[in-house]
């Protein structure tokens, strides 16, 4: 039986240092501790490609099974400004798309990252993930920065994957404090 994991969380390689070195900067340590130790190393298939192929056969010896890959956080607007977000979630798309090309035997698409703290950047960012780099729709989280994803500014996102007919993950996420 064919088995198809929608929602496997990873962290490309590239895309962690530069994520790191942007929280290094600007997170409390206390939070960049918990990422650290709670996300980034909570299980090597997140990072490790190695580890990530033992344990999907494992799941399925046949090799009958393959994964949707999706960012696992922080969200890229808990990084920084909307202009790193920015960066990082084009960056991220790039990285994603590129393993989805490398391993179609193993992943079947992503879901595109989006700096979600400013609308117009993820706007484009979205279009450019569906129309340029294939993304079968994009990841939300339930909240950005505190702002509840019901907030009418986050409509026109939802009405451009509705009109693309492309899927939203949405994440739950803590209400965001700082």
């Amino acid at each position: 039986m064919r088995k198809i994991d929608v929602f496997a969380h990873i962290l490309p390689s590239a895309y962690l240092a530069r994520l790191e070195r942007q929280l290094e900067r600007t997170m409390a340590p206390s939070q960049l501790a918990y990422y650290r130790e709670g996300v980034f190393t909570f299980d090597p298939v997140l990072t490790d490609l190695d580890a990530r192929w033992r344990t999907m056969d494992t799941i399925a010896p046949s090799g009958d099974y393959r994964q949707v890959l999706v960012l696992a956080v922080p969200p890229p607007e808990e990084a920084g400004t909307p202009a790193v977000a920015a960066d990082l979630a084009r960056f991220a798309n790039d990285e994603l798309v590129e393993l989805v090309q490398r391993f179609p035997d193993r992943f079947v698409g992503f879901a595109a990252a989006l700096p979600l703290s400013d609308i117009d950047a993820s706007l484009r960012e979205l279009d450019r993930a569906l129309t340029q780099l294939g993304a079968l729709g994009a990841q939300l989280y339930t909240n950005v920065l505190g702002v509840p994803l019901d907030d009418a500014c986050f409509e026109p996102l939802f009405s451009q994957l509705e009109a693309a007919g492309r899927f939203v993950w949405l994440h739950p996420c803590l209400l965001y404090t700082s």
